[in-house]
């Protein structure tokens, strides 16, 4: 019973906090991360919770959510993958410790940038070659 409510109570945290600040999945950061949709969703979940937090480092369990990728081991495993690569910070704090995540909203933004650049010099030049309907040169 008290697992059943568990459950219910991290999927109203979910809910509230997409309510405060939606969940907004960049195109430019999955382009950023070659179309890795569980990294971009993660990023995306990170950077709501930081919003929600007033921009200050906040604490979100992997179990917490796990409903959106299936297993916990996913979660870790793209987490590790951030961390790593520097988009968060995860500090370990306290007596048991708690797990808190900062956000790098700078890494993130550079990303997408980067992104930005990439589409604009591969893809808009092929867009070019193809001239409009109805138009002859």
């Amino acid at each position: 019973m008290t697992e059943q409510n568990n459950k219910k109570d991290d999927l109203s945290f979910i809910g509230t906090m997409m309510l405060h600040r939606p969940l907004r999945i960049s195109p430019f950061a999955l382009i950023g991360f070659n179309y890795d949709f569980e990294k971009t969703l993660l990023l995306g979940i990170y950077e709501a919770a930081w919003w929600s937090n007033g921009r200050r480092e906040f604490v979100l369990k992997d179990k917490d959510i796990a409903c959106f990728f299936g297993s916990v081991k996913k979660v870790e495993r793209r987490k590790q993958e951030l961390k790593n690569e520097g988009f968060i910070t995860v500090v370990r704090k306290g007596m048991p410790s708690i797990c808190y995540i900062n956000f790098n909203r700078e890494k993130a933004r550079q990303l997408e940038l980067n992104s930005v650049e990439k589409y604009k010099n591969e893809i808009l030049p092929a867009e070019e070659l193809i001239s409009p309907i109805g138009q002859r040169e």
